[in-house]
């Protein structure tokens, strides 16, 4: 099993990213890449716009790219059947979301805010889907090629440093913050296969 999104990912044709935000930063690929967003962003090949209704027409993209979008929005049955207008026929859909099920060993830390205060700022509308409440959600508009789950018992320690005790105010000054997380991912890519958020 590949273990980063990149690994799956076309390296060539045209890709949407919806909810680009941070993640154009990640995208490798020679093809086209339109970056769209409900805000402006700046980012290259950039198009303003709703994830619920996507100003392209039918059958434009070899690919569409949706990380950690799924959770802000009211009505995600609409969002992916227009995903799915858009997609070429035998295109692939990449989507990332969090879990709602703790299967897992849970490591808690003090914290200054709670995971609910921490959501709520960012705008999430669900707190995630179980594996079951994902493949439910998707049937009849797109089939599964590849379903995972990471971020398991060890990156849960990263993440409450990170956002539930704010270390980001900082860390974002520091490039070994990406390095600190990726341990704890690959800690859980190792011991935790198939778990996790």
């Amino acid at each position: 099993k590949k273990m980063t999104v990149n690994a799956f990912m076309p390296s060539c044709g045209t890709t949407l990213n919806i909810g680009c935000g941070a993640f154009q930063y990640f995208l490798q690929s020679s093809g086209i890449i339109i970056n769209c967003d409900i805000d402006k962003k700046n980012a290259e090949t950039f198009v303003q716009c709703r994830g619920e209704n996507l100003p392209f027409h039918d059958d434009t993209f070899d690919s569409i790219i949706a990380f950690d979008v799924i959770e802000h929005l009211a009505d995600e049955k609409i969002f992916l059947k227009e995903v799915a207008r858009v997609l070429k026929r035998r295109g692939k859909l990449y989507l990332t979301t969090p879990c709602s099920e703790d299967d897992f060993l849970l490591i808690e830390i003090p914290k200054k805010i709670t995971w609910r205060d921490a959501e709520n700022d960012w705008g999430h509308k669900r707190r995630g889907y179980t594996v079951r409440e994902f493949t439910d959600l998707i049937e009849g508009i797109f089939s599964p090629v590849h379903l995972e789950r990471f971020a398991a018992t060890f990156a849960r320690v990263g993440y409450q440093l990170y956002y539930l005790r704010r270390w980001y105010k900082f860390w974002r000054k520091f490039s070994p913050v990406k390095l600190f997380l990726r341990c704890f991912n690959l800690l859980d890519f190792y011991f935790c296969r198939g778990r996790g958020h």
